[in-house]
């Protein structure tokens, strides 16, 4: 396994900052968001020239080019806003096409009230979409998405080599318990892993975050369960005492440069 590490995650939020500190820390890749896009914030669309050139950017420094992460939206569209959404979606998937991208990490859509057959009915189209400019989509287990019973029914009715996870230990423990080592296996296995969040929680108390030897995840465990399954794709961390998700102000610190420096002398020995 490697480490992955966003840009705006670390650093001060600009590409030349997350490189100087993924470079320091010995990181092999960096990922992109479309919402960090200015295109995607104002038109839903990212554009292929920024894309390339930060691609570009972050090669020439002796970085890989890891997943994109992008978000399904919470409210399904319906009639000729699904069109415009779709005809959108399928343009961004063109341009990670265009950029070299193998996988996005996805947050799920809906809501948890959100009928199971709106669910589907929206996630057959943008597995097709993947399919179509071939890259994987790594659904981030959230919400209702948290078990891996609900991850398993969404792929088994969606089929597709393209339909997989974004495994996040923490989450799955809260959808799984301790049967979660298992599920890691399991899931590993069948090749459905394409990319992994590693963090730690408490059962009953949620997002709230802990370091990594602090919760209730037995996190060597869920690293071995993955590596026993074949699982060799990118790691990274999320949700540390550090992590400024909410006050984050770019042009200081970075989201997580404390955290993911943590992190990463937790782990380093447990995804070799």
């Amino acid at each position: 396994m490697k480490w992955c590490a966003d840009v705006g995650g670390v650093g001060n939020g600009t590409v030349a900052s997350a490189i100087e500190y993924v470079k320091t820390m010995g990181i092999e890749a960096l990922s992109v968001a479309w919402g960090t896009q200015p295109s995607y914030r104002e038109k839903g669309l990212i554009e292929f020239e920024p894309i390339k050139a930060m691609k570009d950017e972050i090669l020439a420094a002796g970085v890989e080019w890891g997943p994109m992460v992008a978000w399904a939206p919470r409210d399904l569209p319906t009639g000729a806003e699904a069109e415009a959404h779709f005809a959108n979606l399928r343009k961004n998937f063109e341009v990670m096409a265009a950029v070299g991208t193998e996988t996005v990490v996805m947050f799920p859509p809906g809501k948890l009230d959100t009928p199971w057959d709106e669910v589907v009915a929206y996630y057959t189209p943008l597995i097709a979409i993947a399919e179509e400019f071939k890259i994987k989509v790594g659904l981030h287990g959230h919400g209702r998405f948290m078990p891996s019973k609900v991850q398993w029914q969404l792929m088994n009715d969606v089929p597709s080599p393209y339909n997989g996870l974004t495994l996040c230990s923490g989450n799955i423990f809260h959808g799984d318990g301790e049967a979660m080592y298992d599920s890691t296996y399991e899931f590993a296995k069948a090749g459905k892993v394409f990319f992994s969040h590693v963090r730690n929680v408490k059962k009953g108390e949620g997002e709230k975050e802990y370091w990594l030897d602090q919760g209730d995840v037995d996190l060597p465990r869920f690293i071995a369960a993955l590596k026993a399954g074949g699982y060799n794709g990118y790691v990274r961390s999320e949700h540390l005492p550090t992590d400024m998700y909410r006050t984050f102000k770019p042009g200081n610190n970075g989201v997580s440069d404390l955290g993911t420096a943590f992190s990463l002398g937790y782990l380093r020995h447990l995804i070799k």
